[in-house]
């Protein structure tokens, strides 16, 4: 580019930054004629800024809770079948080992459907039921191995559990169920989760009963429902977080319709989620890389309906684990007998 050229270029330039500048001062007006304010900014809408701010309330506590979606629940999520019925199509069960959840439900009258697991089970590929029990009990013989690795063991630093379960010699068939247990739990492959932290959790399971045990009739999205319906107009769907600013006066929160100041902000989302989130100042830099590094399972829910449960005939439960695909698994999620 010559020197002529270069005037324009820098001209054009200056004016495309005043006029970013103006848009940027339009929208700081814009927002401070909708400024608010509020004691606490709840930033999500699942069971844990639901159970937030229902205490808050009770506190007498003023707050306001943002939600990007539109609807509450977070991870839990119902829909309409092709008969009108309202299913369960995101999170489903619950158990006695969930004893807040368990006293919720109990509190809103829910009807608790007990998950059929009478009779044998099936894999995929199939196994005799004798080979099948075998496999099983020899994959959580590997489990309860590794659970007897410290967490902090610098000789497993950087390993993944795939990296490890590599080293094992056991048999093709328990190492394969192995896999496919710990990936249905936490819908990642072994590859993507570090050793470490797959002993450091399982140590902290503590459950005594299946996690299947229950589910809801009105489905567990109907929960969440009644906790926002309990809550009125704090709860605001369809408005995005979209910046935080803290510092000793307070919090602002920029969302999608406006500008919110408060004494604290609680935010009340999946890590990953968090980490999207634009905060000013920046977040330490321990807590940023560790929101940076989350990353959470995927899973695809199908729920297919058959005229009878004629798995129940032959004496099965209708629970199926597959060693190929790793991780795929099925139960019977009836809500009556028939």
């Amino acid at each position: 580019m010559g020197r002529q050229d270069a005037v324009p270029a820098a001209a054009a330039f200056r004016a495309e930054a005043q006029d970013d500048r103006r848009v940027r001062e339009d929208q700081s007006r814009l927002l401070s004629d909708k400024t608010e304010r509020t004691g606490v900014v709840i930033v999500g809408a699942g069971f844990t800024g639901l159970s937030a701010a229902i205490e808050l309330k009770r506190a007498g506590v003023d707050f306001v809770l943002v939600e990007a979606r539109d609807r509450v629940g977070g991870r839990v999520e119902a829909m309409r079948n092709g008969l009108g019925e309202r299913i369960d199509s995101g999170g489903q069960f619950l158990c006695e080992d969930m004893p807040q959840l368990m006293e919720l439900a109990r509190a809103q009258g829910k009807t608790f459907v007990e998950t059929y697991v009478e009779g044998d089970f099936i894999t995929h590929p199939a196994m005799s039921v004798p080979r099948a029990e075998r496999t099983y009990h020899a994959s959580m013989a590997i489990r309860e191995r590794m659970n007897g690795i410290e967490p902090d063991d610098p000789a497993i630093e950087g390993l993944t559990v795939a990296d490890w379960l590599d080293g094992q010699n056991d048999t093709a068939d328990a190492k394969a169920a192995f896999r496919s247990m710990i990936e249905g739990l936490w819908c990642l492959a072994l590859e993507k989760v570090p050793l470490w932290y797959l002993i450091d959790n399982d140590r902290r399971i503590t459950n005594e009963v299946p996690e299947l045990q229950y589910s809801l009739r009105e489905t567990m999205q109907s929960v969440a429902d009644d906790l926002a319906d309990d809550l009125g107009g704090w709860v605001r769907l369809g408005e995005p977080a979209i910046r935080i600013e803290y510092g000793a006066p307070g919090v602002r929160v920029v969302s999608s319709n406006g500008v919110i100041e408060a004494r604290a902000v609680l935010v009340a989302v999946p890590p990953a989620t968090a980490a999207k989130l634009d905060f000013t100042p920046p977040l330490p830099a321990a807590l940023d890389r560790a929101l940076g590094a989350w990353e959470s399972g995927a899973v695809i829910k199908i729920l297919v309906r058959y005229p009878r449960p004629f798995w129940r005939e032959r004496d099965l439960s209708g629970m199926v684990m597959w060693r190929d695909l790793p991780g795929l698994f099925a139960c019977d999620a009836s809500k009556d007998p028939d």
